[in-house]
């Protein structure tokens, strides 16, 4: 029996649109963050740039990421990806590698402040991931929106970035990001562009 991919989240529709934000939300399980980590191996790969990924707390980093010893990040997409994966690690930024090349960085979005001061020339694509809060107890930082929007200026210094927020549709409508940029679900669409 042969598995239908359609049921899967495929982002290069989504990036064609060229957007600096993009918002993603689905059900849990339909390959978002794989999706994603994927696009950030091609494009790496591919156009030599790097990308940057954000959770919201270090606790939830870490468990996203894992250690120098149970090191999980790219475990998913390692199958499809079948390369030399490790990290290193600093108060501010995890720098990831691919073969041995730094191909990405990982941080929390409380530690965005202080960030300030380095350079990333070399990201083009930003990933906040899981920016939505469930009923697991979690919750938004205050003035969150503004945590992400001085990353992206310390990350993107007026270059052209992407940046994609990713969401599992069970977290609320009723959230910072959705008040703070006046952004409502598009009913009777896939894609909405404001």
């Amino acid at each position: 029996m042969q598995i239908d991919n359609s049921i899967y989240f495929n982002p290069d529709r989504l990036l064609s649109y060229n957007c600096l934000l993009s918002i993603v939300i689905g059900e849990r399980g339909v390959g978002k963050t794989y999706s994603m980590k994927d696009y950030c191996i091609r494009h790496f790969l591919k156009q030599h740039k790097k990308f940057c990924w954000i959770r919201r707390y270090a606790s939830d980093l870490d468990e996203a990421i894992g250690t120098n010893d149970d090191f999980k990040f790219f475990s998913a997409v390692s199958q499809k990806h079948p390369y030399k994966y490790s990290m290193t690690q600093n108060k501010k930024m995890i720098s990831l590698y691919l073969n041995d090349r730094v191909c990405g960085y990982a941080t929390s979005l409380r530690a965005a402040e202080s960030l300030k001061g380095s350079e990333y020339s070399d990201v083009d694509t930003i990933v906040l991931d899981e920016f939505l809060v469930g009923d697991g107890g979690s919750h938004y930082l205050k003035n969150e929106p503004m945590y992400l929007l001085s990353l992206i200026e310390t990350i993107a210094r007026f270059r052209k970035i992407r940046v994609i927020l990713l969401g599992n549709a069970s977290g609320s409508i009723v959230n910072p990001y959705f008040d703070f940029f006046k952004i409502h679900l598009p009913y009777n669409s896939e894609y909405q562009t404001f």
